[in-house]
Formats: C-alpha cells, sequence, structure tokens
C-alpha cells in the first residue's frame, strides 16, 4: 500500500469534509436534542439552530434565531413553480423544564424559496417576549418542517438574576447579529448594552490552554480552574464598544460591581467547529490514542503523515479509513457546537461522551442536570452518566460528569470498537 499517496488524497479529503466555517459564522448551541423518549433525529434530517438571548430591559427580551435550511424539505406545487419550505417556527417561556405553565409565548409561518447557488441557506428572526427579572427560566424555540412533519428544538436557559450576566449584553460581527460568542484571531467585535450603556466595563484577558476531558472513570482531580485574569484593560460602554479578538483565550467582560457575572467571548482556531489543524487533528484523536501513539504523533516530523498512518492502521484500507476519519472529525464538529463552554466542545465531559459514544438513545434534562441513557431504558444494564451543571463565570454550557469506576470497561469496549473499525457499521 502506497502511504505516501494515500496521505495527500485522504488527507485533503477529509479537510474538505470538516472544515466548514467562514470567520463569525454562528453555530447551533444544542443539536437539537430531545428531552425524554423521542428518537434522536437521523444526520440527515436535523436542523441547525441558533439562538441570541438579548434583555432590552427588566420586562423585555428578544430571542433573536437562525435556522439553516440545509436539512428541510422544498416543494413545489407544479412544474412551473418554484421550490418552497414551510415552517412553523415557536418559542415559549417556561418558569422550569418540562412545565405546563407558559410565561410568554409566540409563533410565525415561514414559507421561502429554495435559496440560490451561492446565497445564504438558512432564515433568520427574531421573538419579543415579556419575561420579568428571574434567576432562571427555560426557553425553547421550536421548528416544524411542515413537510417533513418533523419537529426541531433548541433550549436555552434565561438568566434575569442581576444586571452584568450575558444576556444583557447584544453581540456583533461584522454588523450581523453573532449567535454564539466564539470568534476567530482578528475578528471585530461590537458590544451593546440598553442596561449598562455609559458604564466602564472591565475586560478580564485569560490566555490558558485546556487539555482534553479526563476518562470517564478517572481518579485523578482536574487542575483547578483559577479565576485571576492574565491581564486586565477597560473600555467605556457608550452606545457600543468594539474589541478585536485576541489570538487565542478569552475575554471576560464585567462591570466594577460584578466580581466574576459579565460576557466571555472566546477565540477558536479557523476551522472551529470543524478541524483542519494538524495539531488539532491530533489532540481530539486521543481519546481513542494510546500513550505512545499520540506521543509520536506530536512528536513526529511531519505529523500529517503520523495522523493519517494511524488512521490508515486501524481501518486497514483507503475507504475504511476515510470512513472513520470523517465520523470520529464529525462527532468532534457536533461536540463543539452542542457543549463548548470556555474551550472547545470536545474537550469538555459531554462532548468526550459524545465523540467516543455517540447520541444516546434517551436524554433527561432538568435545571442542573443531564441524564444520558445508552441502550434501552429499562434494562438495568443500559448506560447511564449523569452530568451536573456548574456554576461557571464564563459559560452558562458548562457540565461536570459524575464519574466511576464502573465506566472503565465499556470506556474501552468502544475504543476497541473504533480501533477495529468497527464504528462505521454504527450509522
Amino acid at each position: 500500500m502506497n502511504f505516501n499517496r494515500f496521505t495527500y488524497t485522504f488527507f485533503f479529503v477529509g479537510i474538505a469534509l470538516f472544515t466548514t466555517v467562514v470567520s463569525c459564522r454562528s453555530v447551533k448551541s444544542y443539536n437539537s436534542k430531545p428531552l425524554k423518549n423521542q428518537v434522536f433525529a437521523t444526520e440527515k434530517d436535523q436542523v441547525d439552530i441558533d439562538l441570541r438571548v438579548y434583555h432590552v430591559n427588566d420586562s423585555l427580551t428578544r430571542i433573536y434565531y437562525k435556522i439553516s435550511t440545509e436539512n428541510l424539505m422544498f416543494k413545489r406545487v407544479d412544474t412551473t413553480s418554484n421550490f418552497y419550505a414551510n415552517l412553523l417556527v415557536g418559542c415559549k417561556v417556561l418558569p422550569e423544564i418540562n412545565s405546563r405553565a407558559i410565561i410568554d409565548s409566540s409563533s410565525v409561518g415561514l414559507s421561502f424559496k429554495l435559496p440560490e447557488p451561492g446565497k445564504d441557506k438558512f432564515v433568520e428572526g427574531v421573538f419579543s417576549l415579556k419575561v420579568k427579572p428571574t434567576s432562571f427560566a427555560y426557553v425553547d424555540l421550536w421548528v416544524i418542517d411542515n413537510f417533513k412533519n418533523l419537529k426541531h428544538s433548541n433550549p436555552i436557559v434565561i438568566s434575569k438574576r442581576n444586571k452584568n450576566v450575558a444576556q444583557y449584553y447584544m453581540v456583533y460581527c461584522n454588523n450581523k447579529v453573532n449567535y454564539t460568542n466564539n470568534f476567530f484571531a482578528g475578528d471585530n467585535v461590537r458590544i451593546e448594552s440598553n442596561v449598562n450603556q455609559g458604564q466602564i466595563v472591565y475586560v478580564d484577558c485569560f490566555f490558558k490552554e485546556f487539555g482534553p476531558a479526563l476518562p470517564p472513570f478517572s481518579t485523578v482531580k482536574p487542575d483547578e480552574f483559577k479565576y485571576k485574569p492574565d491581564s486586565t484593560f477597560t473600555v467605556r460602554l457608550e452606545k457600543s464598544a468594539e474589541l478585536t479578538m485576541p489570538i487565542r483565550g478569552f475575554y471576560h467582560l464585567r462591570s466594577l460591581s460584578a466580581e466574576q457575572d459579565g460576557l466571555s467571548l472566546f477565540t477558536f482556531e479557523k476551522a472551529y467547529p470543524g478541524v483542519s489543524d494538524i495539531g488539532e487533528m491530533i489532540n481530539c484523536t486521543r481519546y481513542i490514542m494510546n500513550k505512545v501513539e499520540f506521543e509520536n504523533c506530536k512528536n513526529a516530523t511531519d505529523k500529517k503523515l503520523c495522523i493519517d498512518n494511524f488512521w490508515l492502521t486501524i481501518g486497514g484500507s483507503n475507504e475504511r479509513a476515510k470512513e472513520l476519519l470523517r465520523k470520529y472529525y464529525n462527532r468532534v464538529m457536533e461536540a463543539n457546537k452542542a457543549y463548548t463552554s470556555y474551550t472547545q466542545g470536545w474537550k469538555t465531559d459531554r462532548g468526550m461522551i459524545y465523540v467516543n459514544f455517540g447520541d444516546p438513545v434517551n436524554l433527561y434534562r432538568s435545571k442542573n442536570e443531564e441524564m444520558w441513557i445508552y441502550g434501552p431504558e429499562t434494562d438495568v444494564n443500559s448506560l447511564k452518566f449523569i452530568f451536573k451543571k456548574t456554576e461557571n463565570p464564563f459559560s452558562d454550557n458548562d457540565y461536570i460528569l459524575q464519574r466511576s469506576y464502573i465506566y472503565q470497561a465499556p470506556w474501552f469496549d468502544m475504543v476497541d470498537y473504533w480501533r477495529q473499525g468497527r464504528i462505521i457499521l454504527d450509522k
């Protein structure tokens, strides 16, 4: 087998598949996960829904949304008409997850033509809802594709516990609403706040590089995250304030009166949420590499050849290696979309489990907890992972896995499943 020829054909196919981001392009914050007892939508059916919550004042909240048109169904009435999609988009605010009480709600029907080649493949809108000051509320923005008869949703937590929380700030990039707080080095970001207008804002700079999550059975205590910034500067928030994103790390904006609450803006790799950088490809493959393989790739003179040969070795052929690579790095990308907190999603506890095990059969959410179940829900042998939400001033999407030695055997079984190339049978 010609390894050199394989390197140049297979590797660049991988780059084409996973490098999908343009600067300031937004990504969804959750991957349309069901709340309970619902089957996950297949990859061809999943619809990306991006959200931005902005509290205009103590009583008015705006929910900005952006819906990808990639997996929607378009139909035409006859052969002479255009192809159209037909959606029902709704938003409801609940005091608790699964509550029957509704604080406020709104919905709208959308019908639009199939985007022309080269045009933006998304639709945007905004809901204005009445939300009084509260420490917690739950928002579910849902989309029904009427032609497919499928419902997709993106849940998000609302917080109005004080005027320093991130949702009291509106964020733009290139004069467009940015639906996440993730950017690339050198991006110009504009911040607005109706409530905090005219204030001096402190910008704490953090440049720490975070490693991948520890295995689910690990007893090693992870490094404690110190909240002390590497440096600090100030900006005045007149009508708006502008910042240029650093090469790495993140900014945390806070008022003088806020010790920790505030808005965090993160710098990630140019390919984020995909993977194209060789070093990043090696790093996120750590979950299925042994220590020797990982160190060899990290220290290799030709790192590209080394990571290509790793996939070829476990795949056994070019085609199987391509499929394994596609599946693995696609999961990394989805983890980045859904589970990014103050570090990339694949490095988090939920991202680690998702990359290795894939979608759970059932997922349960409560205010401060998620339970992922692999296998029949009533089977005592089914694998269950419990993630506890942790208070983090830099992210509202930080969950910690309740680790246990009982995960050791299934973890290594799944690693072997990858390394034997059998994962590609799991469609």
